[in-house]
């Protein structure tokens, strides 16, 4: 399992129009919140960490990192008891 994380340098923070890992989200796991200067936003309850957003930045600002174990134990957990 896999979180992804996006970083400062989401052009679309710097108001540059490009919203192409919205676009490739079949989850519609992330929000593009420019005018709020966040740039894309990710929904990690609507997320499933498959990356299909990764190759199409074009500026690298998504990435995926291991899941901590704690939290991956957490989320299921949640799942399983309908909290979450």
């Amino acid at each position: 399992m896999a979180t992804l994380s996006t970083s400062n340098i989401c052009v679309e923070r710097h108001g540059v129009t490009c919203r192409r890992c919205a676009e490739v989200c079949d989850h519609a796991a992330i929000r593009i919140l420019a005018r709020e200067g966040r740039g894309a936003v990710i929904d990690v309850a609507a997320c499933t960490g498959c990356g299909d957003c990764v190759p199409v930045c074009p500026v690298e600002a998504i990435g995926v990192s291991p899941r901590e174990r704690v939290e991956l134990v957490s989320e299921v957990a949640r799942l399983v008891t309908g909290h979450g």
